[in-house]
């Protein structure tokens, strides 16, 4: 990584390359040395004939996966794109601690069954570790240098990774809490970065103007990314879990899980739609969330009128079809939990809230050699 000062403009040139434009951003693939002959090596053991036998396949696929989102996010052309885009090198964040992180837990929890990871802990120390690499100074540090990079790139993987091990060996409640709490986190990082008011990263000051992209609009951008992203990858993970007592094949299984996942899509799509609705609006009027928190429109107005007024068309419909069936779907919802504990009188009711006992079949993590990454 080099910094070259030209008169009063800086040129950076992070782990990535130089910041591309976009006649060539699709042609810049990472040929580091280092990390080819490292993923190599991984492909060699991750896909021999003998890693079946020392691992279960779905832990294999895991790892397997891990791998290849290493090579997406640090060798093909977004690798590059991220120099250009704070907003891509957010994405390429919440990938790595949301999605790579725990694929690893995942994958190699048969060894670090011993490493102490305190839930409260490690949700501390992510949280902080995810904070301080996306302030202004050791973010333009991590992109002056390739160890401080590495530095950045290690810890909030590994921060990530521990968190998602305590999860995984947390109750529902506890691990539901700390979800949470780190939901609420990178929510409120991402609304100070859009709410900014000012480009507060100088490696993307001058980075994003050859693709017509104000610092200031990428940032915000990016700080969106950080808010939806962040806390749609958090509910989904809360939800793909359920009590193991439950006939997933049956008919009340796959409507469960299709209720919640209409519950957790409903979340995002209505103040979306809402969102959408409100900037598309032939006014000025301010928007702001429970008439305190100001809140930025949608940057609607450079289109046209005709343009506008389809898109606010397709907006109410959608707000009023999601309205009247999450409001159908809560009565029935609640009539689930009522026939469960009530009528079967079976144990999913009070195993969702961590009820049961650690040790009683249909409790979430009860089961820690099967499940999944998420």
């Amino acid at each position: 990584m080099e910094v070259h000062r030209v008169g009063e403009s800086t040129r950076w040139i992070p782990y990535c390359g130089e910041a591309p434009g976009s006649e060539v951003w699709l042609s810049r693939w990472s040929l580091d040395p280092v990390l080819g002959t490292c993923l190599v090596l991984l492909a060699l053991a991750l896909w021999r004939p003998a890693a079946g036998r020392v691992s279960t396949p779905g832990r294999l696929c895991s790892l397997r996966c891990a791998w290849g989102l290493t090579v997406l996010l640090y060798v093909s052309p977004l690798c590059a794109l991220s120099s250009t885009f704070f907003t891509v090198r957010v994405i390429h964040h919440i990938a790595l601690v949301l999605v790579m992180a725990p694929l690893l837990a995942f994958g190699w929890e048969p060894w670090l069954r011993r490493l102490p990871t305190p839930l409260w802990t490690a949700t501390a120390i992510a949280a902080v570790t995810f904070w301080t690499w996306h302030a202004p100074a050791p973010y333009a540090a991590a992109l002056s240098s390739v160890s401080i990079y590495a530095l950045m790139q290690f810890t909030l993987l590994a921060s990530a990774t521990a968190f998602w091990i305590a999860v995984r060996r947390s109750g529902p409640v506890a691990a539901m809490g700390a979800t949470l709490a780190t939901t609420v986190s990178m929510g409120l990082l991402g609304a100070l970065i859009t709410f900014a008011g000012r480009p507060l990263y100088e490696p993307h000051f001058a980075s994003t103007l050859g693709w017509g992209v104000s610092p200031l609009q990428d940032q915000q951008l990016a700080g969106l990314a950080i808010m939806l992203l962040g806390t749609l990858r958090f509910f989904w993970h809360s939800q793909l879990s359920g009590p193991g007592n439950v006939d997933e094949a049956s008919l009340a299984g796959r409507a469960s899980r299709l209720l919640q996942a209409w519950f957790y899509v409903s979340f995002f799509a209505l103040p979306i739609s809402g969102w959408v609705m409100w900037s598309t609006l032939p006014s000025d009027l301010p928007l702001s969330i429970a008439g305190v928190i100001p809140f930025p429109n949608l940057p609607f107005d450079q289109l046209s009128e005709g343009l506008q007024q389809r898109l606010m068309q397709w907006a109410a419909t959608a707000h009023f079809w999601i309205v009247w069936t999450t409001t159908l779907a809560i009565p029935g919802h609640a009539g689930a939990a009522v026939l469960h504990y009530l009528v079967k009188r079976d144990k999913v009711l009070p195993s969702m809230f961590d009820l049961n006992g650690p040790q009683v079949p249909g409790v979430l993590g009860s089961a820690p050699d099967k499940g999944s990454a998420a």
